[in-house]
């Protein structure tokens, strides 16, 4: 696989896992379920998936580097990025589904679930970040 294959991989399956993400969110809010007031779940969103969603179009879109077209140098970096998005993707998706059982206002809700999320978040950002670093050389 080529870094530059690598790099479209990452960006099309991030881009593509939060899509429908953020379309049950605006269901809900449209549904009323979050009141007049949705900006506790907008942030929520926008703290959880924009910062490597940016990171990824920032790294995706800038022109094109001599080293796109070679092999990948660290293949199991690429596959640490993956797995580890897929996972923090699911987990977001787990959390928005648990989210219509809890007892808790969606604020609380999503306050808490802040608490754990950050934590991984920081981990794929760091791996993800680590990957395009590396197949830049």
């Amino acid at each position: 696989m080529t870094v530059h294959k690598a790099k479209t991989w990452l960006f099309i399956g991030w881009a593509c896992a939060v899509a429908p993400l953020m379309i049950i969110l605006v269901m809900r809010q449209l549904g009323g379920e979050y009141g007049n007031d949705a900006q506790d779940v907008w942030n929520w969103f926008s703290q959880f998936v924009l910062p490597t969603l940016t990171l990824l179009i920032g790294a995706f879109t800038v022109s094109a580097a001599p080293a796109d077209h070679k092999p990948l140098d660290h293949p199991m970096l690429f596959w640490i990025a993956a797995v580890l998005s897929l996972f923090y993707i699911g987990l977001l998706y787990v959390v928005v589904g648990k989210q219509v059982f809890t007892t808790l206002t969606y604020q609380e809700y999503f306050k808490q679930t802040a608490l754990f999320l950050s934590l991984i978040q920081a981990v794929v950002i760091g791996v993800v970040g680590k990957f395009f670093i590396e197949s830049g050389r």
